[in-house]
């Protein structure tokens, strides 16, 4: 009798400790992180050396082409945007209205969504309490040209050049050192870093 007691009581404690770890993934899930901010940060190289701002006509002129970000647009599509981690795999996103569904993983900080045919997406860099998506844009301004670029990380490979530095930004430009934008020339990195918390 006393083994049978002895069983019961651990098939009963067995199946609380069951319920007990279904009960906390469960408390666990749905995170939802949503839209918080839009951060935008210049970087401008003229005459040998990095400047701490950027002369007016040239932000004009940049904010003006078709390779600039801009930032109220981000603001604005983002502002309804979430990340709902659903569970340890599978993650729930709202991009500019459209909602779908993904397997996901963290590798290094950074959220990586699978696809069905196993492909890989860089989504994002943090964790479930934060994710951050990073977008860049430059101009290069010589005496009688220009030439821009406006970008996202889509895979692993580009995580290196977000955000643009002068080093990182290298295969857009042509100059090895600072030192060598001078006159006229000049270059313009434009860093956007969207925020959900």
């Amino acid at each position: 009798m006393k083994s049978i007691l002895l069983k019961l009581f651990l098939a009963t404690s067995l199946i609380f400790i069951t319920s007990s770890c279904d009960s906390d993934d469960n408390d666990r899930f749905p995170v939802t992180l949503n839209f918080k901010q839009v951060d935008e940060r210049f970087l401008f190289f003229q005459n040998g050396a990095e400047s701490s701002e950027v002369p007016e006509e040239v932000l004009n002129s940049f904010l003006n082409s078709r390779v600039s970000l801009k930032k109220e647009e981000f603001e604005n599509d983002s502002k309804n945007d979430f990340f709902k981690f659903l569970s340890e795999t599978e993650i729930e996103i709202s991009e500019e209205g459209d909602i779908f569904k993904a397997k996901y993983e963290f590798v290094n900080n950074i959220l990586i969504l699978i696809g069905e045919d196993g492909e890989r997406f860089v989504y994002g860099e943090g964790d479930m309490t934060k994710i951050v998506t990073r977008f860049t844009a430059g101009q290069v301004k010589g005496e009688n040209s220009s030439g821009g670029f406006s970008s996202s990380i889509e895979d692993e490979g580009d995580l290196p050049f977000f955000p643009a530095t002068f080093e990182n930004s290298k295969e857009f430009h042509e100059y090895d050192a600072i030192e060598d934008i001078m006159g006229d020339e000049s270059l313009l990195l434009q860093n956007l870093t969207l925020t959900f918390e």
